[in-house]
Order: structure tokens, then C-alpha cells, then sequence
């Protein structure tokens, strides 16, 4: 597998290819500390959209919403809400902010009394998975294809 730095993905000429080389290689043992080693900030600001997105809808989808929020992935929540705004997946990113802003993180013994934060997760879940199934793509898609 490869490692995911400025050099590597500036190769691509095509999107689908870009993606693809990050979704292949974006939890290989090299790329793994990507969000805190400081590659991340060296890379085009589509790039890091594509590995925002990515990172979302791998924990979204392998845990669920309310993992995602207690993870790693979690302290993201800013920048991944920015990176659906870039690809204009303005309802997402709106979601995704007002979760973030107003709701705190709750802890699993507190999960069923905290209905506004329990509430927000369910909304979120039912809008990405109708974007889903409406647009059948990655929202990264959008983007790479509007950035060169």
C-alpha cells in the first residue's frame, strides 16, 4: 500500500482514481495518523475534504452516529461538517454543525436522557442515508470533479 502525502495524490488526474487511492489506503498503517501528524495541512484543501468525508462515513457506517461522536473522528466534527459544505451537501454539513454546536457529547449511561443529542443522531442517520440512496455517490465526487 501507498502513503498518503502531497506527492501521491497530486499524481491523479482523474477523481475516481484519487478517491479510490484514499479510500485503499487511508487506514493502512502509514496513513493512520494522518489527522495529527501534520501531512494533512500539506495537502490540497479537496484532498483533505475527500479523507473528512471518507473518515465520516467509514465510522458512520461501521459504528454508528454515537461512536463516531465519543471517537477520534469525533473531534473532527468541525472540519467534517466544512468538508460537506465544500462539496455542497449543505444539509448534512447544517446537521452535522447544529449537532456538533448544541448538543453535548453524551456517554453511553446517559444516552436515553439526553433525548435532544439522541434526537439530533437520528435526524442526521435519515439524512445522509436518503442522500444515499438519491445520489447512489460519495459527495467527494462533486467536488474532486469542480476542483481539476
Amino acid at each position: 500500500m501507498a502513503k498518503i502525502d502531497k506527492n501521491s495524490v497530486l499524481n491523479y488526474r482523474n477523481s475516481d482514481e484519487l478517491i479510490d487511492f484514499i479510500a485503499m489506503n487511508r487506514y493502512e498503517a502509514e496513513n493512520q495518523d494522518i489527522l495529527t501528524n501534520g501531512i494533512l495541512k500539506t495537502l490540497p484543501s479537496f484532498v483533505q475534504d475527500v479523507i473528512f468525508i471518507i473518515d465520516f462515513e467509514t465510522e458512520f457506517e461501521m459504528q454508528g452516529l454515537f461512536t463516531l461522536l465519543e471517537n477520534t473522528t469525533g473531534n473532527y466534527l468541525t472540519k467534517i461538517s466544512k468538508s460537506f459544505y465544500n462539496t455542497k451537501n449543505i444539509d448534512i454539513s447544517t446537521l452535522i454543525s447544529e449537532l456538533h454546536t448544541n448538543a453535548r457529547r453524551p456517554n453511553r449511561a446517559n444516552r436515553k436522557t439526553n433525548n435532544e443529542t439522541y434526537f439530533g443522531e437520528r435526524i442526521l442517520e435519515k439524512c445522509i442515508r436518503n442522500y444515499k440512496r438519491k445520489h447512489k455517490k460519495l459527495p467527494i465526487t462533486r467536488i474532486l470533479r469542480q476542483a481539476g
